[in-house]
Parts: C-alpha cells; structure tokens; sequence
C-alpha cells in the first residue's frame, strides 16, 4: 500500500498545478488574441486589395484592351513580394502576378469566399486567401473571378514558435514554482512540525501541563485549544482510573484479608462445629459483598460499552416508588424514618433498571437520614419529561463534588466508611449509567441541611 503524500508535497503540487493551469489560460488567451489580430489584419488587406481589383475592372468597357489595366493591377502587388493575385474567366487568365502554382491551386479551390478569409499551406508557405465574382461589364465575358492571397508564412511561424514557448516556459516554470512552493509551505509549517514536536514529547505525567500557545499561528490555536481540552479530559481519565484502581485493590483487599485471617484463625486453633460454622458465616457475608461488588463493576463495564439492551415498557413511577417504600418500610420504622411520596408519571423505561436505579437512590438516603427523619420523594410531569425527585436530610455535600459523587467508588471523605458490607462506591455511579441509558440525567443538589437527587426520564 502506497503512503500518502505528505501536506508538503500536496500543497506544492497544487500550487504547481494551479499556477499551470493559470499560465496555460492566459498563454491560450494571447495566442488566440493574437490569431484574431493577425486574421483581422490580413482580412483588412485583402479586402482593400480586392476592392482595388474590382475598381479596375468594372472600370474598364474594353478588357483588355486597355493597356493601363495591367500596369494599375500590378500596382496592388508592387512593394508586396508575398502576394498572389489572379484573375480569371472560365479557363481563361486575365491577370496573373506572384507564384503561378499558387494561383492554379488557389483557382481550383471550392467554397473560397469574399465574407471570411481561408487559411492554406502550399509547399512550405502559408497563404491567406479570398475570392470575389466580378462583373467587368462585358456581355460577351463571364463574371471575372478575382483570387487575392497574402503569404502569411512569418506570422504562422510565430505563432507556432509561440506556442512551442509557452510549452516549454510552462513546463519550466512549474518545475521552478513547485521548488518554490516546496520550500514555501515547508517553511509556513514549521509551527505546526513545533507544535507536533511538543506533542510527542508529553508523557502521562504532563497531562496537567497544556501546550502554551503563545507565538503559534492563529490557524493552529484551536488546534492547540482542542488538544488542550483533550490533555484534560485525559488527564481527569487518568486521575479517575488511578483512584478507580487504588479504591478497588483498597475494597478487595479487606474483605480478602478478612477471609484469609478468620480461615487462618479457624485452622490453627481446634473449633468446634459451631465455632466453624460462625466462621463461615462470617465469611458468607465478605462473599457476598465480593459478589456483589464484581456484580456491579460487571455492569458499569457493559454500561460503558453498550452491552446492555433496555426492554422498555410504559410504566408508573408513582408505583414503582410505592414498591420501593413498601420493601424498606422496616429498616425506615426501626429509625423512625417516615417515608411520603406525592405526585406520579408515566415513562417508557426498563422496569428492573428503574428499580435498581431508584432502590440505589433510597438505600443511600436511609444510610445517611438521622433517626426519625423524613425521605420525600415528589414526582411530575412537564414538557414531555417525567421528574422525581428525592430529598433527605443529611449532611451537606460540597458544590465542587456535587458530580463527583457519582463517579465510581468516590467517597466525600475517603478515610471514613459509610455504612457496612454493602457499601463499596458503586451505586451512585450504576444509577447514573442507567439514567444515561435511557436519555436521562441526574444532579445531586445540598442546602438547608436536605441533600436531593433530580432524575428526568423522556415520556417516551
């Protein structure tokens, strides 16, 4: 497979191109201007001559018995050695100057005619020619037939040489102007092979640094500005994935600590069956939240390849939230948690995702509600959207990690664990993912000491 040719090469190329193609127009146009000059002028000669001969001849009442009528017909071609004159009736030559091959070919010649001048080659010179029918005023004489040529063998060759010329200086000035082009667009790059040095010279821990643009050309600032914005975006992914990595090692590492030490404990001491069977209990639950854990990494990792097809039907929110309060309504009465709910929508959404969505919504707010607290969960209907809404008490999250608590195994504050087994980071981001899914969105918001969460899923 052939490489491309560098923008170097294509824009010299092009310029080369262009300037042909310009030269070769304009090179065409003079030589047609100058054809036209060349016509126009022997048009006008040869018609004044023929004008001459037929003054002549209507002339003269006794052809040719007059013996002026040679001497004033002599008189067109005197000073002219290039030009050819006959005059003929039938076969008959009534007057005959200048080369006699000339003048028979020209007289066995059709459709010569006085309106246009034709253009001939006999031997090696050009001629320019005309014809006219004139009547000489004799009723015993056909009309005389009048032939006027011009050799016009050094205006041909000048043409000729002409064009040979612009062949050539095209061909040169091409070869010369692409050089020139070349060396042009190499030097009006430079900047773009600096930015691209630059470039290649960034490692993974420079991302925070962005290309300075000072002293770049304005047609390259958006490019520098575009990368810019993907350096940081780049480097959030790297921030993200190096916290994603250090939190997961962090959350696998404890429960398998835990299995480790408690099996270890169990082999080395003399348990009893129900010291055994509180020992696989205990590691019952770290399994269980290991399952869990891999579970939900699982379907972020689908969610973020689009692995996972909705199978959308029309339901209620007002009911699905129902089911919810209903399945927590004990652990909500154990605190006193008083759950209420107002308002209902009907959208076209993947009932067990929703579920999953919302039931990852409510367990976070019970995590964080004080005792006898209150849950409100209001829901609506407006321009084509269905919004619900969830409000807790709680503490306030800061306005810079608003977004970034749905980020995976994000926590505020890193050094403390909210809640137990189930809590490992990730269902504020699996809601997020699921909301996406189905062309939603979803904002946390924090004031007056109530932390709310807003859905909006389309209608349809």
């Amino acid at each position: 497979m052939r490489s491309p040719l560098s923008i170097t090469a294509r824009i010299s190329l092009l310029f080369a191109l262009s300037t042909a193609i310009a030269l070769l127009i304009s090179g065409l146009i003079f030589e047609n201007e100058l054809r036209a000059r060349f016509l126009q002028k022997d048009t006008i000669e040869l018609k004044g001559k023929m004008d001459v001969v037929r003054s002549v001849l209507t002339a003269s009442r006794k052809f040719p018995g007059r013996s002026d009528v040679p001497l004033r017909l002599n008189d067109i071609v005197y000073g002219h050695p290039g030009i050819v004159v006959s005059v003929r009736t039938g076969n008959d030559v009534l007057f005959s100057a200048g080369d006699a091959n000339v003048a028979n070919q020209l007289a066995r010649a059709d459709g010569l005619s006085e309106q246009q001048p034709a253009l001939g080659k006999y031997g090696n010179q050009a001629y320019r020619y005309m014809s006219s029918q004139i009547d000489i005023g004799r009723p015993d004489l056909a009309k005389a037939k009048a032939i006027i040529a011009l050799d016009v063998s050094d205006d041909q060759n000048f043409l000729n040489e002409f064009q040979r010329y612009l062949w050539g200086m095209m061909t040169v000035l091409c070869l010369i102007l692409g050089w020139l082009g070349w060396i042009v667009v190499r030097h009006g790059l430079a900047p773009l092979r600096q930015v691209s040095a630059l470039v290649a010279a960034i490692s993974t821990k420079q991302l925070d640094q962005p290309l300075d643009d000072r002293g770049v050309p304005t047609e390259l600032k958006e490019l520098v500005a575009a990368f810019n914005t993907m350096r940081t975006r780049l480097h959030e992914s790297f921030r993200s994935l190096s916290e994603f990595s250090s939190d997961i090692a962090h959350e696998l590492r404890t429960p398998i600590h835990n299995l480790l030490i408690q099996t270890q404990v169990t082999l080395a001491g003399e348990g009893n069956l129900a010291t055994c069977r509180t020992v696989l209990q205990s590691n019952e639950e770290e399994y269980q939240r290991l399952s869990k854990m891999i579970t939900d990494m699982l379907f972020l990792a689908k969610a973020d390849n689009k692995l996972l097809s909705l199978k959308k039907e029309t339901l209620s929110l007002a009911a699905e939230v129902a089911g919810l309060f209903e399945f927590y309504e004990a652990m909500a009465s154990e605190r006193g948690i008083r759950l209420e709910q107002q308002g209902d929508a009907a959208v076209n959404v993947d009932r067990l995702m929703i579920q999953r969505a919302l039931s990852n919504l409510m367990s976070n707010a019970l995590r964080f509600t004080p005792q006898d607290g209150e849950i409100r969960v209001d829901i609506r209907t407006e321009d084509g959207w269905g919004f619900i809404t969830l409000a807790n008490p709680g503490p306030e999250i800061p306005v810079d990690q608003r977004d970034r608590i749905f980020e995976r195994l994000y926590r505020i504050d890193p050094s403390r664990r909210e809640g137990h087994t189930d809590n490992v980071g990730l269902g504020l981001a699996i809601t997020r993912s699921i909301v996406e899914m189905h062309g939603g969105t979803i904002s946390a918001d924090s004031h007056d000491g109530w932390v709310t969460f807003s859905i909006a899923l389309p209608v349809t």
